[in-house]
């Protein structure tokens, strides 16, 4: 957390011997205007405050406007608080306001004590700049339909629509409606396409930035973007997808939005089952609801959504997946390779047991010779393993040889015995060896990940 004492040292202007005051000035509003960026992505509101009281007349850059669009979490309300001020400060006449920060900004009603970042002597003001922007918005809503051209409506505009309290949406969604009668029913078929693609991506990037910062997504707004027409299925954007001009990446934030355990581009659902630190009871109730909207659990564009909360070590999320229908196939156990925590890994293969034993597996596994070495080695499944290993060719590895040192303690010595006896002492010390190996690399970098000590058994 930042500290008065620390934004006063972040606010002191650096003395560069012998520079000129007019080179000082320039690199100050540089500074300043770094530290605005950082503060925003990173939603110091403390420093947002202090730093928007102390701008001046200088008219913000377009990196602090852009980090604001793509704010979604509820500490996004005192930010746009700030704003206001700011904007009423200097006058909506004098502040050059984007399109989509006037609805977003404005309120169609606003009571001067709702302007809590505000003086007493200013909220008056704030309250009348705030309405305003409300009608300015509106005027030039009403304006882009005389053009009859879907494209007039930025994603930007439609998903500042999405975050505004619930009588300031009314308003705009009449707008939109009123199309349906006096214009054209290609341009409001489109706007409303455009609108539920702006409410898709909105929601995308509030999984995603949930996941990033270790948290528990923005119940609420996720609820009013799925009100709005959002849609499971979509998968982030990347830089090879093909997108309209007016359409950011999936990760506008840069690579601070990547995690160190996930870079793919996700759907919901996916977004959903790797987010371990969310609280799990909301958790739960957010997969849930993704899978009522139509979100397949057993549906892939990389991996399954169980094969990713296995790997993601998100319990909450393993069990809710298997209770809403998922299977347990390859990929699910393959992903178990992956964790170096003990608990977990045995809760997650007690779970999968148990699906097996239901029936709840893909096809590929219900035939013994179908299922790979490694899986029956960890098992413990002696029996299996000798007659794997007595009926056919294959081949160990330090695949098959790091699963018998993740199996239970009671089976180890006889699969190990199994194992020389079929390749030889040599060979299986040398596999040992890797699997060793990969075993001490895995768990140090997943203490590393989590922030915690070694597991030094």
């Amino acid at each position: 957390d930042v500290t008065d004492e620390m934004v006063d040292w972040i606010m002191t202007p650096a003395k560069i011997p012998g520079g000129s005051a007019s080179w000082s000035e320039v690199q100050s509003l540089f500074k300043q205007q770094r530290l605005l960026k950082i503060a925003m992505w990173s939603c110091n509101v403390r420093l947002i405050r202090r730093l928007l009281a102390a701008w001046g007349g200088r008219p913000l850059h377009s990196s602090a406007w852009r980090a604001l669009r793509f704010m979604t979490d509820p500490r996004r309300k005192d930010v746009e608080d700030m704003f206001r001020l700011y904007i009423a400060e200097r006058s909506l006449q004098t502040v050059e306001v984007p399109f989509w920060a006037m609805i977003q900004l404005g309120r169609k009603e606003m009571r001067p004590e709702e302007a809590q970042y505000a003086p007493p002597s200013l909220r008056e003001k704030v309250a009348s700049t705030v309405t305003k922007m409300h009608t300015e918005a509106c005027s030039t809503m009403e304006a882009a339909f005389g053009t009859e051209d879907a494209a007039a409506f930025p994603l930007d505009a439609l998903a500042a629509i999405h975050k505004c309290d619930a009588d300031t949406k009314a308003v705009f969604q009449n707008i939109i409606n009123a199309t349906k009668l006096s214009r054209p029913v290609q341009l409001h078929s489109s706007v409303v396409r455009r609108s539920k693609r702006a409410a898709t991506r909105e929601l995308l990037w509030e999984l995603r930035r949930a996941l990033c910062e270790k948290r528990t997504p923005d119940m609420a707004l996720a609820a009013r973007l799925l009100d709005s027409g959002a849609t499971m299925r979509p998968r982030e954007a990347s830089s090879d997808d093909e997108r309209s001009d007016d359409e950011e990446m999936g990760r506008p934030g840069g690579p601070r939005f990547s995690t160190d355990f996930d870079d793919a581009p996700r759907n919901c659902l996916d977004l959903l089952a790797l987010n371990r630190f969310a609280d799990p009871k909301q958790l739960e109730f957010a997969i849930k609801k993704a899978v009522e909207y139509n979100a397949d659990p057993n549906h892939a564009g990389y991996e399954k959504p169980l094969a990713l909360a296995v790997r993601g070590r998100n319990l909450t999320a393993v069990n809710t997946l298997l209770s809403l229908g998922a299977t347990v196939d390859r990929q699910a156990l393959a992903a178990l390779r992956y964790i170096s925590d003990v608990r977990v890994r045995h809760e997650i293969e007690g779970k999968f047991l148990a699906a097996f034993q239901r029936g709840e597996c893909s096809s590929t596994l219900k035939v013994l010779k179908d299922v790979s070495l490694w899986i029956i080695v960890q098992s413990g499944n002696v029996k299996a393993a000798k007659k794997r290993l007595k009926d056919q060719s294959d081949s160990a590895d330090a695949g098959v040889l790091l699963a018998l040192r993740r199996c239970r303690d009671g089976d180890k010595k006889e699969l190990r015995r199994i194992m020389v006896e079929k390749f030889g002492e040599r060979s299986v010390a040398g596999w040992s060896a890797e699997a060793a190996t990969y075993e001490l690399v895995t768990e140090l970098r997943e203490a590393l990940i989590d922030k915690r000590d070694p597991d030094e058994v």
